[in-house]
């Protein structure tokens, strides 16, 4: 994510999001909670006229046991 790269050079600071966040986090990049907690929808856009395939499925599966993570690790630190 380029603003993440902006920052690690020390250009500034950005608001991002958290799940993509967690793969800069380094000692060049400092992590915070936004205060007040932002609620972040996450979607998947997929074709009405055609069938999933399974790639896709795999990904969608992928997609909610990360975001989930994500949400246990927030309460947690809440």
């Amino acid at each position: 994510m380029q603003r993440c790269a902006l920052v690690a050079q020390g250009l500034g600071f950005s608001i991002v999001d958290p799940i993509v966040a967690r793969d800069f986090a380094s000692s060049r990049i400092v992590l915070k909670p936004f205060v007040p907690r932002l609620e972040i929808a996450t979607m998947l856009l997929l074709p009405s006229q055609r069938p999933r395939s399974r790639l896709a499925l795999q990904f969608c599966d992928l997609l909610r046991a990360e975001t989930a993570d994500y949400r246990k690790s927030a309460r947690v630190q809440a």
